[in-house]
């Protein structure tokens, strides 16, 4: 079973209940509200959202105060479900697709001005989370909220690998094909970062959402240097 298959039926409707109270699930609400609150300073334009993926919606309700359109896309039409259930007192038009990230970022050229996207680039290997990075610099004109897993060398991953045996046990064969190869947590986030300096986008605050020894998730929120807002 591919990774991305867990997320229909009973898991899409338990996904928000089983994670709620996790320390990192909590770090991540309280990074996006921040986020959300600097630019919901009067006077700032609301904005066209992109949320990839959207999950249940997670972040909807927390939109309010910025938002003037979202599009949320997902793999799961399950989780699509969730989400639009979250909408009913949205004032703002909400979107939803069904789709890839690759097929949804390379078939709409539509601009927004800002993109989500927490818990999936620390799915991918390096390629690929580059192409991704690269899609999503060129969609969004303003900002980025992306969450990264800063990982250290293949030998520190495959002890992050082991100890997932017990919890995510499907993802084992998956995790050990994609991770990044051997760079150590401050060149991995030098590569990324220098990705994102060539479309203009520069790193304006980063939260740290969860670190071990050999591990850092963040959640970083980039602005772009050509943005008017």
């Amino acid at each position: 079973m591919k990774f991305e298959e867990e997320y229909y039926g009973i898991t899409a409707t338990n996904y928000e209940n089983r994670r709620k109270d996790m320390k990192d699930w909590n770090n991540e609400e309280a990074a996006l509200q921040k986020i959300i609150s600097e630019l919901s300073v009067v006077g700032h334009k609301k904005l066209c959202i992109l949320d990839l993926p959207c999950g249940t919606g997670r972040w909807i309700p927390h939109l309010k105060p910025i938002a003037d359109t979202y599009f949320g896309v997902d793999i799961s039409k399950d989780m699509i479900a969730e989400a639009k259930k979250k909408i009913t007192d949205i004032e703002f038009p909400c979107n939803f697709f069904e789709d890839t990230w690759l097929d949804y970022l390379t078939r709409t050229e539509d601009k927004v001005d800002l993109i989500i996207s927490t818990r999936f680039l620390m799915s991918w290997d390096k390629k690929t989370s580059r192409n991704i990075l690269e899609l999503m610099a060129q969609k969004s004109q303003r900002f980025l909220i992306l969450e990264i897993r800063i990982t250290e060398s293949r030998i520190e991953q495959l002890k992050l690998l082991f100890s997932m045996l017990i919890f995510r046990p499907k993802r084992i064969l998956y995790r050990l094909k994609n991770y990044p190869g051997n760079l150590t947590k401050s060149q991995l986030k030098t590569f990324y970062l220098n990705l994102l300096k060539k479309y203009n986008y520069s790193l304006k605050k980063e939260f740290l959402i969860k670190e071990s020894n050999h591990s850092k998730l963040v959640i970083w929120f980039l602005e772009s240097n050509n943005s008017t807002f």
